[in-house]
């Protein structure tokens, strides 16, 4: 695996600068040196598991194109992992215009895009958008999610925490005709923490651990800027004005 010394430095990102895999001391770097490698690993292991399952649904041609997928999937891993340039995305779909044309921006303006050097957010994105592309180009699997079954087990694994959330909303309703600031700033935040769940961030990994999510205080620390009082208000004002408006148009009406 390439250390990617050259194209980086040992350095927290600097104000005013787009968050990029250029700095060593930023999430950004830890994501596409460790996140993303590990992220297509899972993917092509999940491929190599389902095998029989494909071959079964598809024949022959779709134990063919599994191969080919698995072998464009292998292909980006290594990009990633030694740093190529970006190449254009292969396909007829209408988002490849942005991904491509921002490209050709980027090499015009600062020459060879590589994964480690353009914007983070373009280099993850663009990350998912070939995986994409490795499957739109087969006969067989153009609409295999190859995420789908960690999506579903999440999403079974999560239903008693909805049902949790769920009670907690309707006790709150039922406390007052009028919603309060407090738990107002509660759910906002119980939002906020639950990017905890996201699986891109735990590698796949689900958990079940939902204590986070209804005691907030431990996390408190953890925020840089809350503007929740600002939300509350503006909100507040919001409902204000609309219900004086409704009000005065039923005057005249």
């Amino acid at each position: 695996m390439c250390d990617c010394s050259p194209q980086s430095m040992d350095l927290k990102t600097p104000r005013n600068v787009y968050l990029t895999a250029f700095y060593k001391r930023s999430f950004a770097h830890h994501t596409v040196k460790n996140r993303m490698p590990v992220i297509l690993t899972q993917v092509i292991d999940g491929l190599a598991r389902n095998k029989e399952e494909i071959a079964n649904a598809h024949g022959e041609e779709g134990q063919n194109d599994l191969k080919s997928v698995i072998g464009e999937l292998s292909k980006l891993k290594y990009e990633i992992q030694t740093n190529k340039s970006l190449r254009k995305i292969v396909s007829d779909a209408p988002d490849v215009k942005f991904y491509n044309d921002y490209i050709t921006g980027q090499s015009d303006k600062d020459g060879n895009v590589t994964f480690f050097s353009v914007i983070w957010l373009l280099s993850e994105c663009y990350m998912y958008r070939r995986i994409r592309e490795a499957f739109e180009v087969t006969n067989t699997l153009k609409n295999y999610d190859p995420f789908l079954k960690q999506k579903r087990d999440s999403h079974f694994q999560a239903l008693p925490v909805m049902a949790k959330l769920a009670q907690y909303l309707i006790e709150v309703l039922e406390k007052s005709d009028e919603p309060k600031k407090e738990d107002f700033i509660h759910l906002l935040k119980i939002n906020l923490w639950g990017n905890k769940c996201d699986l891109s961030l735990s590698n796949g990994e689900m958990t079940s651990n939902t204590d986070d999510l209804f005691n907030l205080e431990s996390l408190e620390p953890n925020i840089l800027c809350d503007h929740s009082e600002k939300v509350w208000m503006a909100g507040f004002w919001c409902t204000i004005i609309g219900d004086y408006r409704y009000r005065v148009g039923q005057f005249w009406l």
